[in-house]
């Protein structure tokens, strides 16, 4: 998979600009706030739709424009194909129309799903050991979708039952509810939980074998002392064995309601579910959510990242675009080195404020581009580092 050509119109700080970016490794190099991150957040937006730094869509467009567009020309599966996302202002209403067209026609999110994927890592990442359980289900999901249709559907239907639950656990807590109701939806939320928790925790399984193997690549010393493991736990609100098919987990989730059901309608919230689940890292004997030093979380969102592009490319045919962002700058010669030679099996786009941060191997493959207040000039290596240590 591989982006050969952006255009950018009204984004962020890119009033205009249209580049091609044919080569396997991309390095945009710049001061802080000039736009490195802008140009990798437009990226990942065409692979999800959305940003990964904003919850609102209007955040994208600013106040003199009336629109967002960001287009790309990208080769899925050996076939050419033209994403384009527009964010448009609706006139007096306020609200954003967000248009999204897969070669030239109108497409939903499940198309352009299929048709582009990129895997992200920025530093801010590192705070998702830390972060609310929210984040965490947020990352499987995003991969989930990434793979499988159906789970992004099945995940739709069931915030939205969940929702239509939970109003009818708070007209039973005002007395004017009947049971009957919370019957019906409690079929219905099982049904699509258990799809929901038996792909988790599937995925969570690979996902875990493919992270303990990257991050002993990533974190070992140089010396011969053994490294402990890092296992990926994946924790359901409620015990499903791994042995437990969809319909066994439905029938124990049904249960985990009748259970809890007076609490619930006292709360007017559902307590169990899939949109309470979580997962957690061990390494070693410790939970490094507790114990961790700063170096453990990244090494472990690292190679996090990295099983996910594993991850994708056996269940899509092919690896994913990686997006790396200000990703070298803390980390020793030797790490950079083991990076690097992780980091080029497939197309990867590359931040950094000093080219000497970047391993040698990846600069003389590379496209650099010097971004410099959202205007980017294609340059020489040579020339980036006149321009980096002048005289």
């Amino acid at each position: 998979m591989r982006l050969n050509h952006l255009k950018l119109v009204n984004f962020r700080n890119y009033d205009s600009l249209d580049i091609e970016t044919k080569k396997r490794v991309i390095i945009l190099v710049g001061d802080n706030a000039q736009g490195k991150t802008n140009f990798l957040e437009a990226v990942y937006l065409l692979a999800i739709t959305k940003s990964f730094r904003l919850r609102s869509d209007a955040d994208l467009v600013g106040e003199k424009d009336d629109f967002v567009r960001i287009e790309a020309g990208v080769i899925s599966q050996n076939r050419n194909s033209k994403i384009e996302v527009v964010l448009k202002k609706q006139e007096n209403r306020g609200n954003i129309q967000k248009v999204i067209k897969l070669n030239g026609q109108m497409a939903p999110v499940r198309a352009i799903l299929g048709a582009f994927s990129a895997v992200l890592f920025c530093p801010e990442d590192i705070n998702l050991i830390k972060a609310v359980p929210g984040a965490r289900r947020r990352f499987l999901d995003i991969v989930a979708c990434k793979v499988n249709s159906t789970y992004c559907e099945t995940l739709m239907g069931y915030n939205k039952i969940l929702k239509n639950r939970n109003q009818v656990l708070l007209r039973i807590n005002r007395g004017i509810g009947n049971h009957e109701e919370l019957i019906f939806w409690n079929n219905e939320l099982t049904q699509k939980g258990s799809f929901i928790i038996k792909f988790r925790q599937n995925m969570a399984q690979r996902l875990a074998s493919l992270t303990k193997i990257y991050y002993n690549k990533i974190a070992r010393g140089v010396g011969t002392a053994p490294l402990p493991e890092l296992n990926l736990h994946y924790l359901p609100s409620f015990h499903v064995s791994p042995k437990l098919d969809e319909e066994a987990i439905s029938l124990r989730f049904r249960g985990e309601l009748l259970k809890k059901e007076e609490v619930e309608i006292a709360r007017q919230q559902t307590l169990s579910g899939p949109h309470r689940d979580d997962f957690t890292f061990i390494l070693g004997r410790k939970n490094i959510v507790f114990e961790g030093s700063r170096g453990e979380f990244r090494s472990a969102i690292l190679s996090l990242k990295l099983s996910e592009l594993d991850f994708l490319k056996e269940n899509l045919g092919e690896r994913p675009v990686l997006l790396l962002d200000d990703v070298f700058s803390e980390l020793d010669r030797e790490r950079k080195r083991r990076i690097a030679a992780l980091v080029k099996n497939q197309q990867v786009f590359i931040t950094t404020t000093d080219l000497k941060e970047i391993p040698p191997d990846l600069r003389r493959e590379a496209l650099i581009l010097e971004v410099e207040a959202g205007k980017i000039e294609k340059i020489k290596t040579q020339s980036v580092k006149q321009k980096r240590n002048p005289k």
